[in-house]
């Protein structure tokens, strides 16, 4: 059965520049896994990846620009008809096209929301799109998108791939071989493959197969019959990719690229220097080509693949947390006892080697010269030239969490669960006393010498206020349950407003010094583990944690509503620091550091539409979760509701509601007992929309 899937072009074409927000300052040009890349000449080169990141070549690679998509969800592939007209493909249907190179991407809306993970395009007419239970082709350009169904079979289509306009093959769990320009299909077996990953085809017979245990199989039949012809590591292949008969690379896990000039015979380990999982590659002779991949790595070989240059740059290091004094001057620390300076506002970040090999839970800086950092099996280290060189300056515990200093005299800091203080620049230290019903605190902060909160976890409270220096601790009531929250962080404007951060999106707010605290409200699952305030109106939080991914929400109103700026980052954000309204700085794992001159706004685009909502979609509950959880709608109109469950590769495993007529307040319940543990995605469609939240199995 065929059906016509029209597609509607969106009239906003994304300005790279216009429609900044935050950007990357490490790694560069960014740090969002890439999928797939497209080499159209020698020179010039475009690449797609996770949470909408795109990235283009003018010049062979030596520089790469980051461009804006206009989307947020995962791009898988990509591919272009000719210099200029490019199309890409990503989760939840999404589909974009590009008509000058991959400056600008329009965004095109199919009418299915199911994952997309392959474009191919034989010629600027014909092309295909293959995905979850979905195979599309068109054969004017893209205008229009026919639906194909192979008979007897539904499952997720990862690659489709031609070699001609004849001659075509499409992965599944099974390889699916057309001779006639997909016309027809026919099954082939695997036979003893147990998941093939990719396949390449130099011609319409000649072919090899990469799989998940690192084997490589080769056929001379077009695909029906496979020989075994080695096993090349202990890591998982994900791509292969062949100039001509003889030559070829294949590439997967742990950063491995081996390479045959005897059509597979024999493979050799080239040499890569890193160990990110390589994702994608692509050659345009048997001598120059790419390979790409998590973390956004982007290597590139001039000479077969005998040297591999990395053309990003940065250090994949987790950095937890990030201290700025001015727009210009700053530090951020983390894993491996690294700290890095800059004086450029992130220009260009300088390491000065902490004398550890630990890693790094905070930084404080009081001002050019003095600062202190401290972390896990790093004890607490001072400096007096700006971070130049450090000192360990006390013998007190290894594990620091937090460090707060009012002057470059008086302090506190929070090691192995316990405050204390310093009234001579940390060289002694006096333990405060231990807390009964809060067992575990993980940051403190101080507005003077006299006036300072702790916030954290315990049995009975989550913050601690003094009024005399430590001496005595008074707990504050807070509305939030106690014994399975934590608190994060908590930062004062004055004695009087403050607020505390931490997991599952808790925001609390006081306007008495904490006497009484207020739940500010958001949606999200996310933990979030930092928060500043310029002044009582503009502040921002960072997290991410739960599905992984870092966010970032701000509020101009003291938290009565909080706009989330960004959640397109592969790694939790754990420290947020700003200057001024301007300027900002944000960091997490990867080696992530974001930085925005205007705030987190989008100067130049367009303000959203204010539609009136007619479903609301909660967040589960419990989440995580471990056998089972609800699912609250909220339909506000009667409406044909379907709701699904996707796992993390896009796969539907669940349908809950299948286009339901409902209405009012509903609770779904998700039995997953028979699901293995992971980050799932489940998506209502209605009312010609759609929406989705993320929620976690654990087991």
């Amino acid at each position: 059965m065929r059906s016509l899937i029209f597609v509607i072009l969106l009239m906003l074409t994304v300005n790279s520049n216009a429609r900044e927000k935050w950007h990357w300052q490490n790694p560069l040009p960014q740090g969002n896994g890439l999928n797939d890349i497209f080499v159209i000449d020698r020179d010039r080169a475009v690449a797609v990846g996770y949470y909408g990141a795109i990235i283009k070549t003018t010049d062979g690679g030596k520089t790469w620009q980051t461009i804006d998509s206009g989307v947020g969800e995962h791009l898988y592939s990509v591919a272009f008809v000719n210099a200029d007209t490019g199309w890409a493909v990503g989760s939840f249907g999404r589909l974009i096209k590009t008509v000058d190179g991959g400056a600008t991407w329009q965004v095109r809306i199919l009418n299915t929301t199911q994952w997309l993970s392959s474009v191919f395009f034989i010629d600027d007419k014909t092309g295909w799109i293959a995905g979850d239970n979905t195979l599309l082709r068109t054969d004017n350009g893209g205008q229009n998108w026919t639906s194909q169904d192979l008979p007897g079979h539904s499952a997720y289509y990862r690659k489709i791939y031609f070699v001609d306009k004849n001659h075509g093959f499409l992965i599944s769990d099974s390889l699916f071989i057309t001779i006639d320009g997909g016309v027809t299909w026919q099954k082939s077996s695997f036979g003893n493959i147990k998941y093939m990953a990719s396949v390449f085809f130099v011609d319409a017979k000649n072919g090899w197969a990469v799989g998940s245990e690192s084997d490589i199989w080769k056929t001379t039949d077009g695909g029906f019959h496979w020989e075994y012809q080695s096993s090349v590591s202990r890591y998982g292949l994900v791509g292969a990719y062949f100039s001509d008969m003889q030559t070829g690379w294949v590439w997967g896990y742990g950063g491995k690229i081996y390479s045959t000039t005897d059509g597979g015979k024999s493979w050799h380990l080239q040499e890569t220097k890193v160990s990110n999982a390589l994702l994608a590659g692509r050659f345009i002779n048997n001598q120059i080509g790419w390979i790409l991949g998590e973390y956004g790595v982007i290597l590139k070989t001039e000479d077969g693949g005998h040297q591999w240059t990395q053309q990003n740059r940065g250090f994949f290091h987790s950095l937890f947390s990030v201290c700025f004094l001015d727009s210009l001057t700053g530090w951020v620390a983390g894993s491996g006892g690294n700290i890095y300076r800059t004086v450029d506002g992130g220009a260009n970040w300088m390491n000065s080697w902490s004398g550890t090999n630990s890693y790094f839970n905070s930084i404080f800086f009081i001002n050019s010269k003095i600062g202190w950092a401290g972390g896990y099996g790093t004890g607490l280290l001072k400096t007096t030239d700006g971070g130049m060189h450090w000192k360990k300056i006390s013998p007190i515990s290894n594990q620091i969490r937090s460090i707060h200093f009012v002057d470059k005299n008086n302090g506190w800091i929070i090691a192995s669960y316990r405050v204390l203080c310093t009234t001579d620049g940390g060289r002694n230290w006096s333990y405060q006393p231990a807390f009964s019903g809060f067992q575990w605190p993980y940051d403190v902060f101080f507005i003077n010498k006299s006036v300072g909160w702790v916030a954290g976890a315990g049995t009975k409270y989550q913050i601690m206020k003094t009024t005399d220096g430590g001496e005595t601790w008074i707990p504050q009531n807070t509305p939030t349950e106690k014994a399975s929250h934590t608190l994060y962080d908590i930062v004062f404007l004055d004695e009087n407003n403050g607020w505390a951060v931490g997991t599952n999106g808790i925001i609390l707010h006081t306007e008495n010094g904490g006497q009484t605290w207020q739940l500010q409200k958001i949606d999200t699952i996310d933990d979030f583990y930092s928060v500043y305030f310029l002044d009582k109106n503009h502040g921002w939080i960072a997290g991410g944690g739960i599905t992984y991914d870092g966010i970032i929400v701000k509020t101009t109103n003291g938290g009565k509503n909080w706009i989330t700026q960004e959640d397109h980052f592969m790694y939790p954000l754990h420290s947020i620091y700003f200057t001024d309204v301007d300027h900002g700085w944000t960091v997490g794992g990867g080696g992530c550091i974001l930085s925005t001159a205007t705030g987190g706004i989008c100067n130049g685009c367009p303000p959203p539409e204010l539609l009136p909502k007619r479903y609301v979609v909660f967040q589960n509950y419990p989440n995580p979760f471990n056998s089972y959880t609800t699912i609250k709608l909220q339909i506000l109109k009667p409406m044909v509701i379907s709701l699904s469950i996707y796992d993390l590769n896009g796969r539907k495993v669940a349908t809950l509601i299948d286009n339901q007529l409902l209405f009012g307040s509903k609770e779904i319940i998700w039995h997953a007992e028979n699901y293995s543990s992971g980050i799932y995605f489940y998506r209502i469609e209605a009312d010609g929309s759609s929406e989705a939240k993320k929620c976690m199995l654990i087991k």
